[in-house]
């Protein structure tokens, strides 16, 4: 988020419910990329850090978040209910078949430990398949990002 967006700020740890998150949005580079999937059974969750962010910069997160569309869902944080918004993927980009890159399951998890998200909600990351990016500059480049070369999750 500071990289596409330096200025906003986070307001904390929050909870979606009736949702649950998918690695199921077509990427640019042919991947999955996560999804939050309404479901509407309250027994469903997607936790995640919220962030405030100026409607300008909103604009620029709408460009760098392409093929999602922003949507209101009510998120609780810090024991109260907040309308916030979220992207969810163009239904027309939704591929039950893709897997993400190892790469980026390992963004995923490194931001959830870093942000301390619930331990059952992280382990369902750790479980989700992931697969090898055939692209080795693409790989390396990321690998720098995470600060790793150790083998992949």
């Amino acid at each position: 988020m500071a990289e596409r967006v330096p200025t906003a700020r986070p307001l904390g740890v929050g909870c979606v419910a009736g949702h649950v998150l998918r690695f199921h949005k077509r990427g640019q580079d042919g991947s999955g990329k996560c999804n939050a999937i309404r479901t509407g059974d309250a027994g469903d969750t997607i936790h995640g850090v919220v962030y405030a962010v100026s409607e300008k910069c909103k604009q620029l997160l709408d460009v760098a978040e392409g093929g999602y569309r922003a949507d209101q869902v009510h998120v609780q944080i810090q024991g109260a209910s907040r309308p916030c918004f979220t992207y969810l993927a163009e239904p027309g980009l939704l591929d039950e078949s893709l897997r993400p890159f190892e790469w980026y399951k390992r963004y995923v998890l490194d931001g959830g430990i870093h942000h301390d998200l619930p331990e059952p909600y992280m382990q369902a990351v750790k479980n989700e398949q992931a697969i090898s990016d055939p692209d080795a500059a693409r790989q390396a480049r990321h690998d720098l990002c995470l600060g790793t070369l150790e083998k992949p999750i």
